[in-house]
């Protein structure tokens, strides 16, 4: 029997699933993360290798295997993981892309539609047919939309009461408690802190803005503006509209969904992804085994 593989590697962990030649999942196992800026190439495809082969499957009953990895565009790492591939899985039709494919696979497996990742970052994929269009998505140049984003203004805003800028209100309050102390006098920590870090005061900026805290509702506005003027220019691409599907962890809350509702020029269908995005992969597998 033939079997494919699908593979979501992303920062945290490797999912890796073992399915059918129709698509459906026998087996998933998960390993350490695997984004090749973090780790190094080696270290990625160790990673992905040692995910893979916790599948216990003969590599000669593997027909597809698509592996879609986190910060794979950078360098040459997309075609160096399908030289990898190819070596591991001499038999099988292979491939290696951005983790993004993963998620627009999971929300639109045989349709069309655009998926909007808001997370640490912002970006958008738009598919249709088995051609994917991106929007935005560039890494440090990722203007808004996004946790980093909506956590940066928020430490900005408490730095601007400190100096009399802004009034101070239950954001204020909600940042000095969780930086601990005056945020001027945490002000060096906060410089060299990482994305992840100040992508978590996103939180708390939809906490405040429950509690209505207009400063708040001005920076979710600002920022969330943005990811509306990404589905925009998708159903621009694409003639009209498109379904859409949110993921991450600020795209999928009601809150920033309502908001971004607001900027929408057409009356966009917007659901909130369920499925994991190694289920994507692995209906991107059943795809490169289909195609001729």
């Amino acid at each position: 029997m033939k079997y494919i593989i699908g593979v979501d590697g992303g920062g945290t962990k490797t999912a890796a699933a073992l399915a059918d030649i129709n698509g459906s999942v026998i087996k998933t196992v998960y390993g350490a993360g695997c984004n090749p800026n973090d780790i190094g190439f080696e270290n990625s495809m160790n990673n992905i290798f040692s995910a893979v082969q916790a599948l216990n499957a003969d590599k000669d009953d593997i027909a597809a295997i698509f592996c879609g990895i986190a910060g794979i565009t950078a360098a040459d790492y997309s075609q160096k993981a399908g030289v990898r591939l190819k070596e591991m899985f001499p038999k099988a039709k292979s491939e290696a892309l951005h983790d993004g494919i993963n998620v627009i696979y999971s929300a639109f497996p045989e349709s069309d539609g655009a998926i909007v990742i808001c997370g640490t970052g912002s970006s958008c994929f738009m598919k249709t047919g088995r051609e994917i269009v991106r929007i935005g998505g560039y890494g440090k140049f990722d203007c808004a939309g996004n946790g980093y984003e909506i956590g940066k203004s928020a430490v900005a805003h408490a730095l601007k009461c400190v100096d009399g800028r802004d009034e101070k209100g239950a954001l204020y309050t909600l940042v000095t408690e969780k930086i601990g102390g005056d945020p001027l006098e945490k002000l060096t920590d906060l410089i060299s802190a990482d994305k992840k870090y100040i992508a978590s005061f996103a939180k708390i900026v939809f906490d405040a803005y429950s509690e209505g805290d207009i400063h708040a509702a001005w920076i979710l506005e600002n920022q969330l503006e943005y990811i509306g003027g990404l589905i925009n220019r998708a159903c621009e691409i694409y003639g009209g509209p498109v379904p859409v599907c949110m993921a991450g962890g600020i795209g999928t809350q009601s809150v920033a969904i309502d908001i971004i509702r607001k900027y929408l020029i057409h009356n966009v269908p917007l659901s909130v992804i369920e499925a994991e995005p190694v289920y994507g992969a692995v209906a991107k597998a059943k795809e490169i085994l289909t195609a001729e």
